[in-house]
């Protein structure tokens, strides 16, 4: 994986994203999923359904506890772990 691969991959989540939530850190997680064939839908920056099913299957995909598709402490906790070890 080249740095610039990388650089796309990695999201800066420091709040809580659940549906319905907006922002470019949603945005970044939608991109993410698509990327990583976690979801199929187009990055709007609005947190959907669709946003939490994507989430969903990247946790349990990576074995992290928490698998509801929102994004909360833990599951940064859990990305951050594993980003960092990159």
């Amino acid at each position: 994986m080249s740095s610039n691969d990388f650089a796309q991959d990695f999201c800066h989540l420091d709040r809580d994203l659940d549906v319905g939530a907006i922002g470019g850190d949603v945005f970044c997680i939608q991109r993410l999923l698509e990327r990583k064939k976690f979801s199929n839908e187009k990055p709007s920056g609005t947190f959907t359904e669709a946003t939490r099913r994507g989430v969903a299957k990247w946790a349990r995909v990576n074995k992290w506890h928490h698998v509801t598709g929102t994004i909360d402490s833990s599951l940064r906790r859990a990305y951050g772990e594993v980003s960092e070890r990159r």
